[in-house]
């Protein structure tokens, strides 16, 4: 995980401009956003497939010690996806399932506080790396979860 925060205090409240962080990290492959649910006798749930993906995704902020990063509320989103994966579809079906798990982990307050999203294959060495970068909202999960 590579987290910068550039955050002065001038006497007790943070000034907006210096409350910006970047959060860079990796991430599986994610899922297509149309396989993320399914109906079954009426009922929508998630997918295997997807709910696999989450517990991946999971595993990998657990690696990164994503748990410590602060949750943001706007914010842009830059996705990266490995060129090896280029024939799995388009990209921007991808972007979903990233929002959405970076709202579930609390690295972001709600999706649709995003300001700017972009996408793109490129040759990389992880197959999904993703930056965030916007202002502080919480400091800490409790604050988030709580919310």
């Amino acid at each position: 995980m590579n987290v910068r925060v550039r955050a002065r205090r001038s006497g007790r409240r943070l000034d907006p401009v210096e409350r910006t962080v970047r959060l860079e990290f990796w991430l599986p492959f994610p899922p297509s956003s149309n396989r993320l649910w399914r109906y079954d006798r009426g009922r929508l749930h998630l997918s295997a497939g997807y709910t696999k993906w989450l517990r991946q995704a999971d595993d990998a902020a657990q690696d990164q010690e994503l748990c410590d990063a602060p949750s943001l509320g706007r914010y842009a989103i830059e996705v990266k996806l490995s060129e090896r994966f280029i024939g799995r579809g388009d990209a921007d079906n991808r972007l979903k399932a990233v929002s959405d798990w970076c709202q579930r982990a609390h690295l972001i307050v709600d999706d649709r506080d995003c300001r700017r999203a972009s996408i793109e294959w490129t040759n990389i060495a992880h197959e999904c790396t993703v930056t965030l970068t916007g202002e502080i909202a919480y400091a800490s999960k409790a604050a988030t979860a709580a919310r």
